[in-house]
Formats: C-alpha cells, sequence, structure tokens
C-alpha cells in the first residue's frame, strides 16, 4: 500500500499548497486548517509526584494534575530574591 499512502501525501501537499495560494483572500480558511493540524485531542495522563513528606503520589484529577504542574514549574522558573 506504498502507492496509496504517497497519493495521500501528494493530495496533502496540494491541499496545503492551494491553502496557501489563497491566504490572502480567505484567511479564515487557512487557519482552519491549522487548527485542524494542530489541535490535540489527548488528554494529560497521570502524574506522579513527591509530596512534603516524601511520598510518592499520583495526581490523577485535572486538579491535582494543575496543582503539581504549576508547583513544578513555579519552582523552575521562579527567580529568588
Amino acid at each position: 500500500m506504498v502507492i496509496s499512502s504517497e497519493i495521500k501525501l501528494d493530495t496533502d501537499r496540494f491541499n496545503q499548497n492551494e491553502i496557501a495560494k489563497a491566504y490572502k483572500d480567505n484567511p479564515k480558511h487557512c487557519w482552519k486548517y491549522v487548527k485542524a493540524k494542530t489541535n490535540s485531542r489527548e488528554s494529560i495522563g497521570n502524574l506522579k509526584y513527591i509530596n512534603d513528606n516524601g511520598d510518592v503520589m499520583v495526581a490523577a484529577t485535572d486538579d491535582s494534575k494543575a496543582g503539581v504542574s504549576c508547583n513544578f514549574f513555579s519552582s523552575v522558573f521562579c527567580t529568588k530574591k
């Protein structure tokens, strides 16, 4: 089925070129295509972290994942005074 994958690849390239050519006349169509190609539909998996007591915990809910991520990135990217 190498031929069918090559045809699909050529079709995708053709569509991309046509969208790029029509960008000035119809930018909305271009951004619709970009959004369709970059939209992530996968959720974030469970996160393991170490709590204050040194125990390994698992963050399974969205709120706990947000809290764990916030704690991690604030400790990495904040400057100390």
